[in-house]
């Protein structure tokens, strides 16, 4: 189902405004619809579920792709005038929420364009897989998205660019584009303000695959003009300020209609934010390594605590911006190490291989290995942001502020399952059927040096003592099952030098031994595994 809203987004005539000095800005974006809210306060049950018949039928539903297809279209139509990043049409930033007054100076932000790539790329690979025969190798989408989503296709083959990549102001073309789209995105508002038609179109998979590659590189070509990881550090945010306008006369409202005719873009100085997601789109090795050591060697490492910073220096901003530069630098939301996106990056370098450099950040950056007495709180407790050496006071840099148990503990998590057991543990095999692969992302330097006790806790509540050996990794997995690595090689487990699991004894609940040669889990021993019926799993590394 599609959830439904008593707010609606105003379109550009109705949020674009002149302030008295002459400077335009979009204010009051959103706002509560008198009709819809009237329209939901009717409904007996489920008044927050869409409706077909423009409100007055049954719920609507969809499949998951025409979901994804919904806000695929919509981001689209969202590009800002340079085609770069995905505007903050609906009064809100994205994740960086502190920077609260950069919608209203018309800002976009290249961190959406890079997420409405990936999934842009990820239908396309859905699609791809898919098994269907071709009769049925369709998504339906309601007729208003089908609209939409044909439209934008339209736009992008007529406007996409056949010269090089370029930085100056919107051209014409740029700019009729982003009237057009937007224009076609304000009658989609238009058409389902109040609920779906009900009329759906068949979308067949050799369709859509066209339209989505159309799709992929219109965004590839803005990102293109915005970022040049050979040269400089990715930006992530952008002001929008409107050079040129028209003024249409006065409507019933008595208020002027601002019309946009041209733009300048003015980046804000870095955030860790875009670089993370650049991170996260990019298959290029070499193109990766490039964004990492750009951050590492731009304002947003902290080279005194070896640590990144969620802003590099606001100082020279407007308040405008938002809170973000009300606070001190170093604190909060101000060029402070904000750990739930620190977190993102270490897990994005992780992701794409930087394991030399993700595990030489680990020992500075993440919590378990910080000092206690300059952290100032146990270190099995997260924070919301630590204080950088950009704060005023010496005392505290290192010092993690309030505390924190979501946000950066996914991310933890997140690294820590992909370290113990890999990327896609659980995966099906050429036929279809469940397997479980070990393939660890561990340092030397991980593994124990000598014979070790550990206490350890699993699901069923029991305590129980655990004796490793030297040259031993153990952990617990999903709660129930003890995983040892045995590392007699004493070497990390990437690199050119690498050692992999070759063999592995198995324990059910019973004590019963299984050996298993390799690092592959046949699927009656995978059920088992997820099933809980694998209390133990020694494997053995060379």
């Amino acid at each position: 189902t599609y959830f439904e809203s008593d707010h609606v987004v105003r379109p550009r005539a109705e949020k674009i405004v002149r302030l008295a000095d002459g400077r335009i800005r979009q204010y009051r974006a959103s706002v509560r619809d008198a009709e819809k809210a009237q329209l939901i306060a009717s409904r007996a049950s489920e008044p927050h579920k869409v409706r077909l018949k423009r409100g007055r039928g049954r719920i609507a539903t969809a499949t998951l792709a025409a979901k994804m297809l919904c806000v695929i279209g919509n981001k689209f139509a969202a590009l800002d005038p340079f085609g770069a990043g995905v505007e903050m049409e609906a009064d809100k930033p994205d994740w960086y929420d502190a920077l609260n007054g950069l919608p209203g100076l018309l800002g976009s932000s290249l961190s959406e364009t890079y997420e409405l790539l990936r999934w842009v790329r990820f239908v396309e690979s859905a699609i791809g897989r898919s098994r269907m025969r071709a009769s049925e190798a369709k998504v339906s989408v309601p007729v208003e998205l089908a609209v939409l989503l044909k439209k934008n296709e339209l736009l992008a083959r007529k406007f996409m660019s056949s010269r090089p990549a370029s930085r100056a102001a919107a051209s014409p073309a740029h700019h009729a584009f982003w009237e057009a789209t937007h224009t076609a995105k304000e009658k989609y508002w238009s058409a389902v303000r109040l609920g779906f038609q009900g009329r759906e179109v068949k979308i067949p998979f050799k369709a859509l695959k066209k339209l989505l590659a159309v799709y992929a590189a219109k965004i590839e070509e803005g990102i293109g003009r915005a970022y040049d990881p050979a040269r400089e550090t990715c930006p992530t945010y952008f002001e929008n300020e409107v050079t040129d306008y028209k003024v249409l006369p006065a409507k019933k409202s008595g208020k002027e209609v601002i019309v946009p005719k041209k733009f300048k873009q003015r980046r804000l100085p870095i955030f860790l934010e875009g670089p993370m997601h650049a991170l996260r789109v990019e298959n290029d090795p070499a193109r990766a390594k490039a964004i990492y050591d750009h951050v590492r060697g731009s304002d947003l490492f902290d080279r005194k605590l070896s640590m990144y910073t969620v802003t590099s220096n606001l100082e020279k901003e407007s308040p405008e911006i938002g809170r973000a530069r009300v606070f001190s630098p170093g604190w909060l939301e101000n060029q402070s190490v904000f750990l739930h996106m620190e977190y993102k990056w270490l897990l994005e370098t992780l992701k794409k291989g930087l394991t030399t450099e993700f595990f030489t950040d680990l020992k500075a950056a993440l919590v378990p290995f910080m000092d206690p007495k300059i952290y100032g709180r146990s270190i099995f407790e997260n924070s919301s942001f630590i204080a950088s050496s950009s704060f005023s006071n010496r005392k505290l840099h290192g010092t993690g502020f309030v505390a924190r148990l979501s946000g950066s503990t996914a991310e933890f998590l997140d690294m820590w399952l992909r370290m113990n057991l890999g990327h896609e543990p659980f995966r099906l095999d050429a036929k279809g059927q469940l397997e479980f692969v070990l393939n660890p992302i561990l340092p030397d330097w991980m593994f124990t040096t000598e014979e070790t006790s550990r206490r350890i806790q699993l699901r069923d509540g029991f305590f129980s003592t655990i004796t490793l050996p030297k040259s031993a990794y153990a952990f617990v997995f999903m709660g129930q099952t003890l995983i040892t690595y045995m590392n007699s090689k004493g070497v990390s487990t990437f690199g050119p030098r690498r050692v992999s699991v070759k063999r592995m004894v198995l324990y059910d609940l019973q004590k019963k031994q299984v050996m298993i040669d390799g690092n592959v889990l046949p699927a009656s021993h995978a059920r088992a595994l997820r099933d809980g019926q694998i209390r133990r799993i020694d494997a053995e590394l060379g």
